[in-house]
């Protein structure tokens, strides 16, 4: 099913000339938006300040409800790390960019966990050392170059990231504001093999949540059902890894793989589920905190001759069906995470037949640092990465071999303070294995891990509740003997998570993200400039360096202030500039940790006069289009936009009245300086574009 949407568009200054758009969406599309507020007339067109206003007609045609989910991140494959220089590829800038100056996360998806495991045999799959799968950390962009692929870091990494043939590392940006507010659901862009599903954001403010943030089947993809036709009904149970395309695909997993002959059949993929062997086997459910339930054995379960009862390499009683993913609690901290484990696909007796689906996708990965968290009331809401995974009978059951489901994702807070007014629900959940229909006995798909929570703190004290539980397994076919495939396991294997925190819920974990800054700003007093800033907390902080511009490309360390180690309290920094000369001043402040880490903040401009905060900006942070709304007294004569670096940006703007609304749709996304001055003053508001 396709959706068609139309938009009609009569422009203010040609009332007679209307211009419709029709957009055809189709219904695989995992999610779509469309703003339609207000127009430049140039790109309809081609008249150049012309700006268009009026009426504005949405008309779904065919079928369905809009699902508005938002993605505020940039993601890109890094295929070489040298020092400080990123080379990547595969970018996508659609809903955030790459910006000199902000941070963003660069995270080892995938790596060589496997090592010599790779023997026919039931090891296959299994970690032989998790290398640098699921590391992380922060940093600095010094410099972007599009068009060489290069991205400069501030300073080299604390980890080492590998980018060869079984490893896959990406970077993610990091915004960051001052408060933020939702307007719809939040997502990311789904994992495709290459880039993609993370979420994370840096609130220094209070993040307010009144809409979910949804990474349910982000992760790790699932794998596919066998792509050929089977040549015989005889169980093959002792195929642990091959490329005949008539085994179920193994789901994917914190393994890269690269070899074909490892594609298929029931052994796992590290923490991705192993596919249904022959005949009519189900796939394995995807791992993660906990490990994934192993399918369903196929048929005939009960007739040890002619079936798939017992496995000769020794698994007795678990037929043919997919293993489960391995449990990664062994290696899960806050410093070291994953993706959840995609499901392995089912087997059939004909590609062409069933209606069984692919392996379910793990749940992503949520990382949220924010001073507050806040949940007004109205109604609650819900943070989760879950499995995907098939419910029976609220879901399609399959008709042969069934696939399995994915693991729950990881959810990461480094947050201060909760202020929950309304409940908030917090969910990283293994899906459940789909069941097969068949009245004899065929595999049901594995139920998925579990994923994990992950707190600097204590969790909230009141309205709150997370679920991370395993999911359960399908049915075996609808004979009342035939059981169901195994469920996700309940306890993980790291006997440190076992007893209370077997629910997959950690405490008390500090990640990767040291400082966080609420607030860097300067103000002119008499005869200095005031600098201050704040900590919400810090971690291993040595100190502070404060720099100034001392022309339009060197910057002069002026003042070094020692930091505070260690600390959830928060700290005010203060610093007079007392050479601070004429006319407008530039400072960038940095923070170096006792390992000698160093993390560099935004710059902020000081003029003489200023007087800040007169003027109301709204939408604040916006997509390029915004109104100021004037003081009822003000007489601004001038009206500029500068960058963070003090060059000033050309914009369209048109007043109305007490009112100027400005188009910076074409700039790129990041925080900008507004200011309005008059003959005897200068108001300046930050604007930020995402």
């Amino acid at each position: 099913m396709s959706r068609t949407v139309i938009c009609l568009v009569s422009t203010g200054y040609y009332p007679t000339y209307t211009r419709y758009l029709v957009t055809v969406i189709p219904s695989d599309l995992h999610y779509f938006m469309v703003y339609c507020l207000i127009c430049k007339m140039y790109k309809l067109v081609g008249m150049k300040y012309s700006v268009c206003f009026g009426l504005i007609l949405l008309l779904v045609v065919l079928g369905g409800e809009i699902e508005a989910q938002e993605v505020i991140n940039a993601y890109a494959r890094v295929t070489d790390v040298s020092g400080t220089i990123l080379t990547i590829s595969d970018a996508d800038v659609t809903n955030d960019d790459f910006a000199v100056g902000e941070q963003l996360i660069i995270m080892q998806m995938q790596d060589d966990v496997i090592g010599g495991n790779t023997g026919n045999n039931p090891s296959f799959g299994d970690i032989s050392t998790i290398a640098s799968a699921g590391l992380y950390e922060k940093a600095t962009i010094a410099s972007v170059d599009m068009g060489t692929n290069e991205i400069v870091l501030t300073s080299t990494l604390s980890n080492t990231y590998n980018t060869g043939a079984n490893s896959l590392v990406q970077v993610i940006s990091f915004p960051s504001f001052e408060n933020f507010s939702t307007t719809d659901d939040l997502t990311a862009l789904e994992w495709n093999g290459i880039i993609g599903g993370v979420f994370a954001i840096k609130v220094t403010g209070t993040f307010t949540l009144n809409h979910n943030i949804n990474l349910d089947g982000a992760g790790f993809r699932g794998g596919d059902l066998n792509p050929s036709n089977e040549s015989n009904g005889n169980c093959e149970a002792s195929v642990y890894r091959t490329n005949d395309g008539q085994y179920g695909r193994k789901g994917e997993g914190v393994y890269l793989n690269s070899n074909t002959a490892y594609e298929g059949a029931r052994a796992k993929m590290a923490n991705g589920g192993g596919g249904g062997n022959k005949h009519n086997s189900g796939g394995g459910g995807g791992g993660n905190f906990t490990a994934g339930g192993a399918g369903g054995p196929g048929y005939n379960e009960s007739d040890n001759a002619a079936g798939c009862y017992d496995d000769p390499a020794g698994d007795a009683g678990t037929g043919a069906g997919g293993y489960g993913g391995v449990d990664l609690s062994d290696y899960v901290t806050a410093s070291r995470i994953f993706m959840g484990g995609g499901g392995g696909g089912g087997q059939q007796d004909n590609s062409a037949g069933g209606d069984s689906e692919e392996g379910g996708d793990g749940g992503g990965i949520i990382m949220i640092q924010a001073n507050t968290v806040s949940v007004p009331c109205g109604s609650g809401v819900s943070i989760t990465a879950n499995g995907e995974g098939f419910p029976y009978p609220s879901v399609d059951a399959g008709w042969e071999g069934a696939p399995g489901a994915g693991a729950g994702g990881t959810l990461l807070f480094q947050v201060n303070t909760w202020a929950l007014s309304c409940s908030l629900v917090t969910e990283a959940k293994g899906g459940e294995g789909q069941s097969s229909t068949y009245t004899l006995p065929h595999g049901g798909g594995g139920g998925g891990g579990k994923g994990v929570s992950i707190f600097s703190g204590s969790v909230p004290a009141s309205n709150f509740s997370s679920d991370n539980s395993q999911g359960a397994g399908g049915i075996n076919g609808t004979e009342p003997a035939s059981g169901s495939a195994e469920q996700g396991n309940d306890t993980p294997e790291n006997p440190a998570y076992q007893g209370g925190a077997s629910n997959g819920v950690i405490e008390s974990e500090e990640g990767p993200l040291p400082v966080v800054l609420r607030s860097w700003e300067g103000t002119y007093e008499n005869g200095y400039n005031l600098l201050k800033w704040v900590t919400v907390s810090e971690i291993e902080n040595d100190y502070f360096t404060i720099e100034k511009l001392k022309n339009e490309t060197v910057w002069m360390r002026i003042a070094t202030v020692s930091g505070n180690g260690t600390t959830n309290q928060p700290n005010e920094y203060l610093y007079r500039d007392l050479s601070r000369g004429e006319g407008t001043a530039y400072y960038r402040l940095s923070q170096t940790d006792f390992d000698g880490t160093t993390e560099r903040f935004d710059v902020i401009t000081v003029l003489p006069n200023v007087e800040v905060g007169n003027v109301l900006v709204y939408p604040n942070p916006n997509s390029g289009l915004f109104t100021v709304q004037l003081p009822l007294d003000g007489n601004f004569v001038n009206f500029e936009v500068v960058d963070i670096m003090g060059k000033t940006i050309e914009v369209v703007y048109r007043r109305v009245g007490d009112k100027v609304e400005f188009d910076m749709g074409q700039q790129a996304k990041g925080t900008y300086l507004l200011k309005l001055s008059t003959e005897t003053v200068v108001q300046i508001q930050r604007v930020q574009l995402r």
